[in-house]
């Protein structure tokens, strides 16, 4: 599910440094991405050649707005999103 939302609604590739840190740190699911401290994304990093490299700010400020995107949908009751499938 998450590289769905990730490739078919947000239209990140595979090759984008998004998707390579994602994979690099192990994250499989909307929970796993939800679930991410401040700290965590600050942290985040992914292997560009044989150097780690720390992921641009607005990749952060999209990991943050996919977090926000989900309180709102449950706070404000929009709509209730299985990510488990």
């Amino acid at each position: 599910m998450l590289m769905h939302i990730l490739k078919d609604i947000i239209d990140v590739n595979k090759s984008d440094s998004l998707a390579k840190v994602i994979d690099m740190q192990g994250v499989k699911s909307m929970t796993d991405l939800f679930i991410m401290t401040e700290e965590d994304i600050l942290a985040l990093e992914y292997d560009d050649n044989g150097v780690k490299t720390p992921i641009k700010r607005t990749k952060m400020y999209l990991i943050r707005l996919i977090q926000t995107w989900n309180i709102h949908l449950n706070y404000f009751h929009v709509m209730q999103i299985n990510w488990m499938d």
